[in-house]
């Protein structure tokens, strides 16, 4: 991720997803803290219930955001 000036607003949707491993779960982290070392933020919309709980397990909700839809994770940072 790469800077531009203005903070990164990212929006990580995972509705689509059917499987994952600690791979992809650590590829969402990766992409957590990188957003978060550039002065941004990531916030993850539409996780599946079962990687949701694996998200719960590694505390990453003290990372970031979580949201249902993309449009409820967009409508925050039109909030902030």
């Amino acid at each position: 991720m790469v800077s531009l000036g203005a903070a990164p607003r990212v929006v990580l949707d995972l509705s689509d997803v059917r499987s994952w491993d600690d791979l992809s779960v650590g590829a969402v982290i990766g992409a957590v803290k990188r957003a978060l070392a550039a002065g941004g933020r990531l916030v993850v919309a539409g996780t599946p219930a079962d990687l949701m709980e694996r998200f719960r397990q590694l505390r990453l909700g003290e990372r970031c955001v979580f949201h249902e839809s993309v449009a409820d994770a967009v409508a925050e940072f039109r909030r902030a």
